[in-house]
């Protein structure tokens, strides 16, 4: 899994932004309504009023998590206890979704929506009501994602059609379903935390373009499963945006707590009930602990996928006048490796030119 350092420091700055987002009521509720609404301009200019712009990922994945345990337990209900369905079942239900222009399009705008008799409906008219709180998750999670791209992207963008994702996402889930041997392998070794196999497998499966999607898609498998057996024995409190501000100023208490953290994480990762009920209740945060396990795990998960899917840097520039990048530039100086006479223009470029100087 994610190096363990890495993710406590992410934890602690972000519960340090959140903390100064909920100084205030009316400013955390804006906050999350910009979020809502894919409001770049609102959501970085609060940021920025707070100072802490330069944490808008680490704020909008609070956020993000928050939002998907609101929202799946308004259009679900509460979960019927810790059993998840089984990883292909799940990949089997999405795989028929979203391979159906119409269902797909239905899933998407219950979900978007927030329509619980909608959401239901289909999932009744489907015979999947046992598979709701993940479908609901997974759908939260690709839908949050893109609104992040938006209020936390460098530059002004629309938000993709959530439709277009989920059918996207379903077509590489179907991929990586039709290798028996591949999905065998990335379920073990995903339960596990292990980036190299997972990675390894979905090359083999030829689905390294669509890494993130799949990956993603297991993530909202692995998290939900988890958090609803280590967090099962606290109960599950009405939930609104009243309670995710307390829930936000809980948080930042997190933010200088490095023993917290250490105990935090060491219960998700050894999967430990126990341990984590111990925590969450030293802590006084009973009433948080499903909210508190999604954020953490969803942080972990965040982090696994980085690893399992590198990003791939195409070079924006693969020329610099006369001279290519990868033949006449030495990659380890970048410096030029031979000189050019163009157009009787002595001295043009070399060698030993690019980038240092004017000749």
């Amino acid at each position: 899994m994610a190096d363990d350092e890495e993710l406590r420091q992410e934890l602690a700055d972000a519960a340090a932004a959140i903390g100064a987002l909920a100084r205030d009521e009316d400013t955390f509720r804006a906050a999350v309504d910009a979020f809502r609404a894919a409001d770049r301009d609102s959501f970085q200019r609060l940021l920025a009023e707070l100072e802490i712009a330069g944490r808008c990922r680490l704020v909008c994945e609070w956020i993000r998590s928050k939002e998907c345990v609101l929202l799946c337990l308004e259009l679900a209900g509460p979960p019927s206890g810790p059993d998840v369905p089984d990883l292909r079942r799940f990949a089997e239900t999405v795989v028929r979704i979203t391979g159906d222009e119409e269902l797909v399009e239905r899933l998407a705008g219950a979900v978007a929506d927030r329509d619980p008799g909608r959401f239901r409906q289909l999932l009744d008219e489907l015979e999947a009501s046992p598979l709701a709180h993940l479908l609901c998750r997974w759908v939260c999670t690709v839908r949050t994602r893109l609104l992040c791209r938006v209020v936390c992207g460098p530059v002004v963008a629309a938000v993709v059609p959530l439709e277009d994702e989920l059918a996207a996402a379903g077509r590489a889930i179907g991929t990586l379903l039709a290798d028996r041997a591949a999905f065998a392998e990335v379920e073990k070794a995903v339960l596990a935390g292990r980036c190299d196999p997972v990675r390894a497998a979905l090359a083999r499966a030829n689905l390294i373009d669509d890494c993130h999607l799949v990956c993603e898609w297991l993530c909202s498998w692995r998290c939900l499963r988890i958090c609803l057996f280590i967090a099962e024995r606290f109960p599950l409190e009405r939930a609104d945006l009243g309670e995710a501000f307390a829930f936000a100023r809980a948080t930042a208490r997190l933010a200088d707590d490095a023993e917290a953290l250490i105990r935090l994480t060491a219960a998700l990762e050894a999967e430990d009930p126990d341990a984590f009920a111990d925590t969450v209740t030293k802590l006084e945060l009973d009433r948080f602990a499903i909210q508190l396990c999604h954020w953490v795990c969803s942080l972990r998960c965040e982090l696994l996928c980085r690893c399992v899917c590198p990003p791939v840097l195409q070079p924006w520039f693969t020329q610099v006048g006369h001279f290519d990048i990868y033949a006449d530039i030495d990659p380890g100086t970048g410096l030029t490796n031979k000189g050019l006479n163009l157009a009787g223009l002595s001295h043009h470029g070399g060698p030993d030119f690019a980038f240092t100087g004017c000749p």
